[in-house]
């Protein structure tokens, strides 16, 4: 029940927040830049690598669809698509073949982050645990760091002026 109040005090305290798409994100060459946070869920898989490698394979979807998507409405964009993780390990499967005898468990489907990768479409990048926005949608935080990350993620409060 407790929990339940707090998820209710939650959503009343944050009615009018939402994410501002503007001319003011972040450019390179006035082209659309992607960026993409990600981290496991740990419920899918015992291997910490395994799953951090499977979460960047699905964000690496994500991104190839959003691309599509750009595309579509005509919006051009720049690559590589940024994606930010917060696994050393997982960041160097794609990048180096010597880790390829250590993760041929990995399903094949998985290496489209390898293939994005070599094909410049996609760029890996280290993040701090602490600075992983897609902690918000993974782990359970304090409010403070829960504010933090919802900062970084250009959120605004349509209730207030700017």
């Amino acid at each position: 029940m407790k929990a339940a109040i707090q998820i209710l005090q939650y959503l009343k305290g944050t009615l009018g927040q939402g994410l501002l798409f503007s001319p003011s994100i972040p450019q390179h060459n006035n082209k659309f830049q992607l960026h993409a946070f990600t981290d496991a869920e740990w419920g899918t898989s015992p291997d910490t690598r395994q799953a951090e490698y499977r979460s960047l394979a699905n964000i690496t979807c994500e991104i190839l669809w959003l691309f599509n998507i750009l595309k579509d409405f005509g919006i051009s964009h720049s690559t590589p698509a940024t994606i930010y993780c917060d696994n050393q390990v997982a960041l160097h499967i794609p990048e180096n073949d010597v880790f390829h005898e250590r993760t041929k468990h990995i399903d094949i489907d998985c290496h489209i982050v390898r293939d994005q990768v070599t094909n410049n479409r996609i760029k890996l990048i280290h993040v701090p645990s602490r600075h992983n926005v897609a902690d918000i949608m993974t782990k359970a935080l304090f409010p403070t760091q829960h504010k933090f990350l919802l900062s970084k993620m250009s959120t605004i409060n349509i209730y207030c002026s700017p």
